[in-house]
């Protein structure tokens, strides 16, 4: 019994991988990977080792929608106010190129390297970046990331759906109630998590206070933190 139920994690573990691995490539297709990205070998120092690293891409989904509704409302109102029209078109053209952001983290043998790169960083090609030597954390407070209200409504909307509906067939009601499963799953970033560390001074850090972070950052700050120091640091491949 518990094998069985270890084996449909597992199985259910590698459909939602494959699921993000498929966004992940598509939103690569449609937006491509924000510059300028870290080069960790120009930042490493002597006798520092590059442990781990990930690249997160925020996004508003609800602000990329309202930029996409005024952005159709002003080719509406072309013909009727001129005027009118370029600014709604300009307010929609900020709306979607402002709803996209870029948290990438680096972890070290001795430093936390993090670059955030907005609208402004894009255009101006000077990042944001956060260096912070590993012996400086006093402790961190994992969480669980804030959900996606938006992704969340739909998902919550589609099993409402399915409780209120009583002309669907099975088909569409296994469907819908699948697809509303997932939505939901990934609104609520069961998978994800928040990061809050406690630095010397009163110094404090929070990473994925929009999406979350990986597990796999935090177990390697971990490890590099707590590891004994008389050992070497290794990388992770």
């Amino acid at each position: 019994m518990i094998y069985m139920k270890v084996t449909k994690k597992s199985r259910m573990k590698k459909i939602l991988n494959k699921i993000k691995l498929f966004t992940q490539t598509l939103v690569n297709k449609v937006i491509p990977p924000y510059e300028p990205r870290i080069n960790i070998e120009e930042k490493l120092i002597p006798d520092e080792i590059a442990i781990d690293n990930a690249l997160i891409r925020h996004f508003s989904e609800l602000q990329i929608i309202i930029g996409f509704i005024i952005f159709m409302l002003s080719f509406l109102l072309v013909n009727l106010y001129g005027p009118i029209f370029y600014l709604f078109l300009i307010l929609a053209i900020i709306l979607i190129f402002t709803a996209f952001d870029i948290e990438e983290i680096y972890v070290t043998s001795k430093r936390l390297i993090i670059r955030r790169i907005s609208f402004v960083e894009r255009i101006t090609r000077i990042p944001s970046d956060e260096e912070h030597l590993l012996e400086h954390v006093v402790s961190f407070i994992v969480g669980r990331a804030p959900m996606n209200t938006v992704l969340v409504f739909f998902g919550v909307s589609g099993l409402a759906i399915i409780i209120f509906s009583t002309q669907l067939s099975f088909f569409i009601v296994l469907s819908i109630t699948l697809a509303s499963l997932i939505i939901l799953y990934i609104g609520l970033r069961l998978g994800k998590k928040l990061l809050t560390i406690n630095l010397a001074g009163g110094h404090v850090v929070v990473l994925g206070i929009r999406k979350g972070i990986p597990d796999h950052i935090i177990l390697s700050m971990s490890e590099t933190i707590y590891q004994d120091p008389e050992l070497p640091a290794k990388s992770i491949p």
